[in-house]
């Protein structure tokens, strides 16, 4: 499939209105039956709503459009398919939702597609769902882009009599520069960043914030679902000792869980054989790092550093060059061949 182009698009919008954008928010709750500590993927659920808007907001949320749009294309950056962890350039990372079973994925290509419910009033929703994004729908004729920006607690206010159990914990004010003095704001409230994290065109996102769009579909919250069945994977595999520390970590340390999902998207620890443990164990010296093996030729894990070596072994961390033959520490990288 051919990529956006940013030019074309940008010469696109400039021939529109702001009259084809419409604002939508996008909700998530926890799927019937489930609770939030429950381990399992795909345990939330998105919803989409139509929201009114005045013409001076429209305005300024087409102006927002445009001129994410221009940046990109000003900055001609290379795109890149998605990788749970990727080299640290900037660049346009594209996402395809063929063959994906995300929970998103029935939003961005059922909900968006149809006749979808108008917002009355935040507090009806926000009484049983989480406002997550806000999406600017964009009708270009023969086709239909949008845009998402992740939305923060912190943003969204809805009125003292609304929500008893806030108690108001922030105070939303506004400045009057008739009266010259901080006034409260009543009613219901919210903030809408002026930028985007990604937008979704034909089947694919191309993402900006990669950080804020893993948020939006809910990656981050699968991550720790994977790390906890790679651990799973591991220990039928019974070549390492102490998969109780790394399961402890799982839980108290967020970083982790990308990196046990590198471990399963690479499928390196489908070969761990006591031979390539012998092998991880010569590679550590090398680094002058200690591998633990114990008395079985399994891998030892006794604390965090163990833990974090034995990870980077699984993915492969070190590598080295084909032509300077210079030596890298990373866990990013492309499998362009499975030649040994």
């Amino acid at each position: 499939m051919s990529k956006l182009n940013f030019k074309e698009l940008s010469e696109l919008l400039e021939s529109r209105s702001d009259s084809n954008l419409r604002l939508i928010f996008v909700t998530r709750h926890l799927k019937d039956g489930v609770k939030s500590r429950d381990r399992m993927l795909q345990k939330y659920d998105f919803d989409a709503y139509h929201i009114d808007i005045d013409s001076e907001i429209r305005k300024h949320l087409f102006s927002l459009f445009k001129r994410e749009i221009k940046k990109y294309q000003e900055k001609n950056l290379e795109f890149a398919d998605y990788q749970v962890i990727a080299d640290d350039i900037e660049q346009i990372v594209t996402y395809s939702m063929e063959n994906k079973t995300l929970s998103f994925k029935d939003l961005v290509e059922r909900q968006l597609t149809e006749e979808l419910p108008k917002v009355k009033a935040l507090a009806d929703i926000l009484a049983t769902d989480e406002l997550w994004a806000y999406c600017l729908e964009l009708d270009l004729g023969d086709q239909v882009i949008y845009g998402f920006r992740k939305m923060l607690k912190g943003k969204v206010g809805i009125g003292e009599s609304d929500n008893k159990k806030s108690m108001m914990a922030n105070l939303r004010t506004s400045f009057s520069t008739k009266d010259e003095q901080l006034e409260l704001i009543e009613g219901e409230t919210i903030f809408l960043e002026q930028r985007l994290d990604c937008i979704y065109y034909t089947d694919k996102f191309y993402v900006f914030k990669k950080t804020q769009f893993e948020q939006i579909l809910g990656l981050d919250a699968e991550f720790k679902a994977e790390a906890d069945t790679v651990v799973a994977s591991l220990d039928e595999l019974d070549m390492i000792e102490g998969l109780g520390v790394i399961s402890e970590l799982i839980k108290s340390k967020p970083a982790i869980h990308k990196k046990m999902t590198r471990i399963k998207s690479l499928g390196n620890y489908k070969s761990l054989t006591k031979d390539v443990i012998k092998e991880m164990k010569a590679v550590g010296a090398e680094f002058d790092y200690q591998v633990k093996v114990n008395e079985d030729g399994q891998l030892h894990i006794e604390d965090e550093s163990d833990v974090d070596l034995v990870i980077r072994l699984l993915c492969d961390f070190y590598k080295e060059g084909r032509i300077f033959k210079k030596k890298y520490g990373t866990f990013s990288g492309t499998v362009i061949s499975t030649d040994v």
